[in-house]
């Protein structure tokens, strides 16, 4: 008995020539065969990168394709998680690990450049999830095509770095109902969460969970699919997680760790410098956590979790065990798409898609900062001397304290999105046969309410830390007994956990709601068809108009519009805007089948877009692929880019956020012992300037490592700008059946990069270089620390990314069955960031992503590997991903270029086991293990978050996942 990959693999060996090039149509686990099959033609088909069709897959773009098979074999719940693993995805894109500063969406970044210059399509066409994975069905998804190359002539703007394209189930036949269940080994209970957050989650294992049903038909005048999935996934808490370094935040660590060790792994004791807690309020060896509180009402104290004042040591909060590390979700998706034949050469379809989503995070309960200052009408309250709980009878200016009675700040997501397309498509029959048209329109509209709990109200805060008295019934009230003020509940901040009680949060907390409107519309036409012919074939064309209206209205609670509570503060946001687009593409077959040219034929494509904010830009792409033999295949591609602004780039009013940095006029942090005197460092000018923005003779003592940045839209935004290039070989000999390896070079250089400028950025350039427009956006508190730093957008600087694609792919049919192999691994050569000085290439390095540079982990080597066997009914896989070793960069010496590293962090292997059998009644089960060996994340000394890269890396350990597939 002999085994054969699936008809689409012969079909390209087939359309190329014997030995020709088969791409990475990746069948693993394809169906065996009983007899070996004559490959056939297959017919031309739409392969994301053209417009044009085309018979083979393999062409002068390089294209990576996941099939279904591939997709089911991971028994991932997310197609942001599946698309990931691939190594031309690198940086750290929002995953639903992403707890602090996630939203429950998910992403993927092609090359590293950002998941905003990715561009994300269904069945070619844009969509309202606008690149949010978490809102497309796994169970509607036939095949996953990545372009890593730009296309901006082809598809318009944001297809800067390259395209996915999630092409849905087609032709499908039945009715198939599928459940899966998966969660952790290794997970183990956590203590924080029985003083903070829900006890029903100390033992979670992070389990996950999804049911679909599909059901279709196709006749000989129409097709139709309908489905249904529902996914879920619980939650897991950064003290869930068995890693000693999980379990403190980076903050509080010895600084000595940090000199050149090696890497740390999770088995390394780390010494957190915290005093232990002998109180039994927190469990030695559980989270050690204090959850104390200091004041300063002109020298430094301290109450302990029992209340009692005692001197300032170095004592902090442990916020760290009672973060999600995995956030939950449920998600519910329906799905319909059919096509009816109206006439000879007219067909009518229609594809609509619905998704909920209920996402959250959790962070640690607020750190409450009571400073006082006149200019800041948010929570900068300070405590009276006449408040009741005041144990010190003066003013309080400075008064923190981690609220750990309120359980933490919670941030829900509800997601209600849906999108119709529907169009007509045809072809012109015999009047010219080659000659086929489409036209559609599509519509989306996706609907958020974001709801944060755990969050203070400024003006309530001010009456319950002002002056109270006890009534004649002894009941603490706010005011004075002259003019109390009804409803208000004083607030006990002098007292260890517990003192603050449920009536006296109902005062001075609310949920916060805002409202975010997203609507798309988008009508297209397309004519293609060949013109005449050259020596090599016809020349084919393709001709186009679109219209694309994008809308977003943000409305956000008005507490935090009017700036009037704790957290994250800003004003809503809307706009509108609309393109019109033409575009045409050409393909021209020089030469076939002569001497030194099996094939040799080139494109070129222009797209003209005119913009109703930024103008209008015209993009151009050139494409070459020759054949010199069977089998060797050499190409390459130009193309020009751009991405116009967002909404939100435009238009957005501002808001907060909370970068970590030391301020350069610091002479030393609170809680680091370690961190370097910067003001000390510069010269006597620079010096100046930071006094003239509000910092004392001698430099500021840093209280705070999160700096509060106001960040916002810019209308003068313009569009960036760029270019790509390839050029590679494939190489599939005959004499080697089943056999292809390509290698292509790449490289993206983009220029007038839209940015946030850094809050450090905006400080550098004020105090190192002089620029004065930039010291009027930071403002201080009186005692010199930042009160905040204005950061808006902007077009600066630079970004480029330079690499080599390797791909091997090699299957052969045996007695004992199919074996499938693929191997692909990207080098990334260069990933180079200019912000402002000089570019700072950070390939092999962990980056921060402060002061204006990328974020995440950009490995010089990123690998995955995978072998499939298939034998009858019973089948087994094996897969392999590997990440290169890094530098943790240290972006305390980036201004100076100095010694820009703090630590080694090792490489990584992951491998999953996945095994499958069919029953004779068409039920298939599989059982998979993932990170067989139980690899632990690694430490990295810069990442706030956990202490390792929580979207690059697997942080749950070894886990299982089941999987039920019945077909009727």
């Amino acid at each position: 008995m002999t085994y054969n990959r699936n008809p689409l693999y012969q079909a390209v060996h087939y359309a190329l020539g014997a030995g020709a090039v088969a791409g990475m149509a990746f069948a693993t686990g394809a169906l065996a065969q009983d007899q070996e099959q004559e490959p056939a033609e297959l017919d031309r088909q739409l392969v994301t990168g053209s417009r044009l069709s085309q018979v083979d897959i393999e062409g002068a773009s390089p294209v990576t394709v996941l099939d279904r098979q591939d997709i089911e074999r991971i028994g991932l719940n997310d197609l942001g998680d599946i698309i990931r693993q691939l190594p031309t995805i690198t940086g750290s894109p929002l995953s639903t690990r992403t707890n602090n500063g996630g939203n429950g969406a998910t992403a993927a970044d092609i090359r590293g450049l950002g998941a905003i210059r990715t561009l994300v399509l269904i069945n070619g066409k844009r969509d309202i999830t606008d690149g949010d994975f978490s809102l497309i069905p796994i169970a509607a998804v036939e095949r996953i095509e990545v372009l890593a190359e730009g296309a901006a002539a082809i598809y318009g703007a944001d297809a800067v770095s390259g395209v996915i394209n999630i092409i849905t189930r087609k032709d499908f036949q039945g009715a198939q109902l599928s459940a899966q269940y998966g969660a952790s080994f290794e997970l183990v209970p956590n203590p924080a969460v029985q003083e903070v957050g829900d006890p029903g989650l100390r033992g979670s294992d992070g389990d996950t969970k999804r049911v679909s049903f599909v059901f279709g038909d196709t006749t000989e005048k129409s097709s139709f699919l309908i489905g249904a999935e529902y996914n879920e996934q619980d939650p897991v808490f950064q003290g869930n997680v068995n890693c000693e370094f999980f379990q403190f935040p980076i903050s509080l660590f010895d600084a000595d760790i940090f000199a050149a060790n090696g890497p740390i792994g999770c088995e390394d004791r780390i010494d957190s410098g915290m005093a232990e807690d002998t109180t039994g309020l927190f469990r030695s060896g559980s989270s050690r956590n204090l959850g104390g509180f200091f004041v300063v009402p002109g020298q430094g104290a301290l109450t302990n979790v029992n209340g009692q004042i005692v001197p300032f040591t170095n004592q902090f909060y442990n916020f760290a065990p009672v973060n999600f590390v995995q956030t939950p979700f449920e998600r519910t998706n329906l799905f319909v798409q059919g096509d009816y034949d109206l006439f000879e050469h007219v067909e009518a379809f229609i594809e609509a898609r619905y998704a909920n989503r209920r996402s959250s995070q959790l962070l640690a309960p607020l750190p409450f900062d009571g400073r006082f200052d006149p200019g800041f009408a948010g929570t900068g309250t300070g405590v009276s001397a006449d408040n009741v709980f005041n144990p010190f009878g003066v003013d309080i200016r400075d008064v923190r304290r981690r609220v750990a009675e309120t359980g933490g700040r919670d941030f829900s997501q509800s997601v209600n999105s849906i999108n119709i397309t529907t169009g007509l498509r045809g072809d012109l029959g015999d009047i010219a046969p080659t000659w086929s048209w489409e036209v559609f329109w599509n519509w989306g509209r996706e609907d958020r309410t974001d709801i944060d709990e755990g969050q203070f109200v400024g003006s309530r805060l001010a009456q319950a830390l002002g002056p109270s008295f006890f009534d004649a019934n002894g009941v603490a009230t706010c005011g004075t007994p002259d003019a109390p003020i009804a409803g208000c509940v004083p607030l006990n901040l002098f007292g260890g956990n517990g003192t603050i009680t449920q009536e006296m949060l109902d005062f001075v907390s609310f949920p916060l709601v805002d409202n975010i409107v997203t609507k798309l519309q988008n009508a297209q036409a397309t004519v293609t068809g060949d013109l005449f012919d050259l020596p090599g074939g016809a020349v084919a064309m393709a001709l186009g108009y679109e219209f694309r209206q994008e809308e977003l209205a943000f409305n956000p609670d008005s507490g935090k519009a009017s700036e009037s509570v704790t957290g994250n503060t800003g004003a809503g946001t809307s706009g509108i805007f609309d393109v019109n687009s033409v575009f045409a593409e050409l393909n021209l077959p020089l030469l076939s089948r002569v001497p030194g040219a099996e094939l040799l034929e080139v494109g070129v494509g222009f797209r003209y877009d005119d913009f109703s904010t930024v103008g209008s830009t015209g993009n151009f792409m050139f494409k070459a692929s020759w054949q010199p033999f069977k089998g060797f295949l050499v190409r390459g591609s130009y193309s020009e880019v751009f991405r116009e602004p967002t909404i939100g780039e435009l238009f957005s009013a501002q808001g907060d956020s909370f970068p970590s940095f030391q301020d350069i006029c610091s002479n030393g942090v609170l809680g680091s012992p370690g961190s370097p005197n910067l003001f000390e460092t510069l010269t006597p000018e620079q010096q100046a300037r930071c006094i003239m923005t509000g910092v004392p003779a001698g430099g500021v003592f840093q209280t705070d490592v999160q700096v509060r940045s106001r960040v916002g839209g810019n209308p003068n935004v313009r569009p960036e700008n760029g270019e790509t290039w390839t050029v590679g070989f494939a190489f599939a000999p005959e004499f080697i059946p089943g056999f292809s390896f390509t290698v292509d070079y790449w490289e993206v250089d983009l220029d007038d990069a839209i940015t946030s400028i850094a809050a450090g950025n905006v400080i550098t350039e004020c105090v190192l270089n002089g620029d004065l427009n930039q010291c009027a956006n930071i403002t201080r508190f009186a005692d010199g620390n930042i009160n905040a730093v204005v950061a808006a957008q902007t077009n600066i600087g630079s970004e480029t990314a330079a690499g080599i694609d390797f791909a091997f792919n090699y299957n052969r049919s045996t007695a004992i069955g199919l074996f499938d192999t693929r191997l692909l691994v990207t080098y990334l050569d260069e990933r180079e960031s200019t912000v402002t000085g000089d570019p700072l290439d950070i390939a092999g390095f962990f980056s921060p992503g402060v002061n204006g540079f990328a974020r995440g982990v950009f490995p010089e080597w990123k690998g995955l590997f995978t072998i499939d066997w298939s034998y009858e009914d019973l089948g087994a896989a094996i897969n392999i991903e590997y990440i290169d070793s890094l530098t943790d960069l240290d972006f305390d010496a980036v201004p100076s270029r100095e010694a820009p590293f703090l630590q080694s962090i090792e490489s990584e292997w992951y491998v999953d086991l996945v095994g499958r059998y069919t029953l004779p009644w068409g039920t298939t089960f599989s059982f998979g293990i993932t990170n067989l060996f139980n690899n632990d994340p690694p430490f990295i000394v810069n990442e706030f978050n956990a202490s390792t890269d929580t979207d690059t890396y697997r942080l749950l350990g070894r886990s299982w996942f089941a999987n039920l597939t019945h077909n009727f």
